[in-house]
């Protein structure tokens, strides 16, 4: 996994992965997301690999969209 740059200073997000089908998104309590492009849809997925990468806004983004926060597909502890 990557680390999340956490640009904006108070994310709970520490590190991703993505694959151009699913994003795995890794959150300071060791949870990890896994978020994949056919349940949350192309606009959404691409909007968090282009987060995720820039290193801010990922975490307020999924918080904000009840697609994203409601949509992922897996939760595991790493």
């Amino acid at each position: 996994m990557k680390k999340y740059l956490n640009k904006g200073y108070n994310s709970g997000i520490v590190a991703y992965e993505h694959d151009g089908n699913k994003i795995l998104v890794k959150f300071h309590d060791g949870w990890v997301y896994e978020y994949r492009r056919e349940r949350i849809g192309d606009f959404d997925y691409d909007k968090m690999v282009q987060l995720a990468e820039e290193g801010a806004g990922l975490n307020s983004y999924i918080n904000r969209n009840r697609n994203v926060s409601k949509g992922f597909s897996n939760k595991f502890r790493a």
